[in-house]
């Protein structure tokens, strides 16, 4: 789990927002795709509160 993620590109969501995907080896088995959705949660929810004004 210390691994770093690998960047695999940037998305567009429907309403044009810009994304950054990233991905783990199916090797680093549970806890890699884990530390993928927890990246994914922490970025969306930092986006959401500078939104707001933090």
């Amino acid at each position: 789990m210390n691994k770093p993620l690998l960047f695999k590109g940037f998305d567009k969501t429907a309403d044009g927002r810009l994304l950054k995907n990233y991905w783990a080896a199916p090797k680093d088995g549970k806890a890699g795709a884990h530390k993928v959705m927890l990246m994914a949660a922490i970025a969306y929810n930092l986006k959401n509160y500078l939104k707001r004004g933090g």
